[in-house]
């Protein structure tokens, strides 16, 4: 991952655009997001300082979270936390790429309940099964 690409390779196939932010504000971006390598894949980190400690914070793509919380939603036993769940999925629906969460689905080996979890949570928010590709 080239240093001066890192931004735009985060931000890929997202509707998220750098235009949003002033160059100032881009470049010291930039300069806290370095790679690592997890499991033989290149990842974007960034250092962020509170009170002088760094710590790294990992950001899974919204698409990755999205299918996350459809699927833990319907093995929670508390409603209060099912329906946080599914609220936090109906806050993100807008800018899911269905390019990003198929590539996503497709490289994971889901199990039939697990796919009638992410069904039933579709279901429940009104999020075409059709995008995620497991129809």
């Amino acid at each position: 991952m080239v240093q001066s690409d890192i931004l735009q390779t985060i931000i890929k196939d997202s509707n998220y655009n750098l235009s949003l932010f002033s160059a100032e504000e881009i470049e010291k971006f930039r300069a806290k997001v370095f790679p690592k390598i997890i499991r033989g894949k290149e990842t974007a980190f960034v250092n962020c300082f509170i009170r002088n400690k760094g710590f790294t914070i990992r950001f899974p793509f919204p698409e990755a979270y999205f299918l996350h919380k459809l699927i833990i939603a319907r093995k929670r036993q508390s409603g209060a936390k099912r329906g946080k769940d599914l609220e936090q999925c109906t806050v993100i629906m807008p800018i899911i790429n269905d390019k990003r969460i198929q590539q996503i689905a497709r490289a994971q080996r889901f199990s039939t309940e697990t796919r009638r979890h992410i069904a039933a949570s579709c279901d429940v928010i009104g999020f075409p099964l059709h995008r995620i590709g497991l129809s």
